[in-house]
């Protein structure tokens, strides 16, 4: 990319009203110029008070001398991708606009270098939430929404979730329902204050400070999609203020919003820079990491210096309001060569690992069959 890049000026007509920043432009001896960085430029132009608009230029440019021509000036960094051709960053202005063009251009010239970026891949809201219990005088043909009764669109950490608070309320226990619940809060589960006998205990302050009627009858249940690093904690402290505590089997818990936070946690140790975009729940996010809500907010200096770049928050277009994932993806791939490189957290459930146990081991004494079996047969059969 640096053998092939070029600062150049044009001259080209412009107006006094903005400035014009190129989303593609026709270089006199490259052609056909790609600019992915113009939401990018444009938005960091408007942040300063600088109007600017950004469009393609379908003017004929004249090459200049290394002295700015007067009237308006196309303002140009272009380079040579092997894979996408040519990519540059361009303003066209003219007038008391000018200084503002060149300003942009040199700042984001800048920012030019071969770089990653990191995208941790996080777990949405799986929609289902923990809804209460139907009445108690339902009608037989109700079926509650236990795992015989399953519903394909309903996550199966919420069925598992139900049957288990449905068993120990019909036991008579009290049930804690243990976590915040969802990737984001509120978002897929939720306490359920309505109901007789489920008490909520989001946090290990509530842990703390909850109390039930018989301390021999209470029992726990996970509520979905709860960070499983913060259900052990709270369900430390009530394992020590209620010693004859049960609760849902750990096959049954739900790891998603763990492995989202895993999988941003570890890209954000691997990056020189971490970006986080639509994410109102950072209390749980590493030091150091950046909001950004708009282009605007991105800064010159802290890109330039940026070899690895973690971006966390939502993949959707700028078709909606605020910027995505998708919006930094594309305008950091036009400031030089990059690589997005996915990365995912996936937490697998063994259930079966006694199955491959050997069982030899452990087995209590027998007295001695009346068949001439070997020990390797035996061993066979079961």
């Amino acid at each position: 990319m640096n053998r092939t890049r070029l600062t150049e000026y044009f001259a080209a007509p412009a107006n006094d009203d903005a400035v014009v920043v190129a989303s593609a432009f026709n270089h006199p001896r490259r052609g056909y110029v790609w600019c992915p960085a113009s939401p990018l430029l444009a938005a960091w132009l408007t942040s300063r008070g600088v109007p600017a608009v950004v469009q393609p230029l379908d003017v004929c440019l004249h090459q200049s001398s290394k002295q700015i021509p007067d009237g308006g000036v196309l303002f140009a960094t272009s380079y040579q991708d092997a894979a996408h051709g040519t990519i540059g960053i361009a303003a066209l202005a003219q007038g008391a606009l000018r200084d503002q063009a060149e300003q942009a251009i040199r700042t984001w010239t800048a920012c030019l270098r071969t770089r990653r970026l990191l995208v941790p891949l996080v777990n949405t809201a799986c929609g289902s939430p923990l809804a209460p219990l139907p009445p108690q005088g339902r009608s037989e043909r109700t079926p509650l929404l236990a795992s015989k009764h399953r519903i394909p669109s309903v996550c199966g950490s919420v069925v598992a979730a139900r049957d288990c608070l449905v068993d120990f309320k019909q036991r008579g226990d009290t049930v804690l329902l243990v976590g915040g619940g969802g990737i984001a809060a509120g978002s897929t589960s939720a306490a359920l204050p309505d109901e007789p006998r489920v008490l909520a205990v989001p946090d290990v302050k509530a842990a703390i400070s909850i109390n039930v009627d018989d301390a021999a009858a209470a029992a726990f249940v996970v509520n979905p999609c709860s960070p499983t690093e913060e259900v052990a904690h709270i369900l430390a402290v009530l394992r020590t203020r209620f010693p004859l505590l049960r609760g849902q089997h750990p096959d049954q818990w739900c790891y998603r919003t763990t492995d989202s936070r895993s999988a941003v946690r570890t890209a954000v140790a691997q990056s020189d820079l971490a970006l986080v975009v639509e994410n109102d729940q950072t209390d749980w996010l590493p030091e150091g990491i950046l909001s950004v809500r708009s282009l605007g907010d991105l800064d010159p200096t802290a890109i330039a210096s940026a070899a690895t770049i973690a971006l966390v928050g939502a993949q959707r277009g700028s078709n909606e309001p605020g910027v995505g994932v998708n919006d930094l993806i594309e305008s950091l791939a036009g400031l030089g060569p990059t690589s997005v490189v996915y990365q995912r957290v996936v937490s697998n459930i063994s259930t079966d690992f006694l199955k491959t146990a050997d069982p030899s081991r452990g087995r209590a004494c027998l007295p001695p069959s009346a068949s001439a079996e070997s020990p390797s047969q035996r061993r066979a059969k079961s």
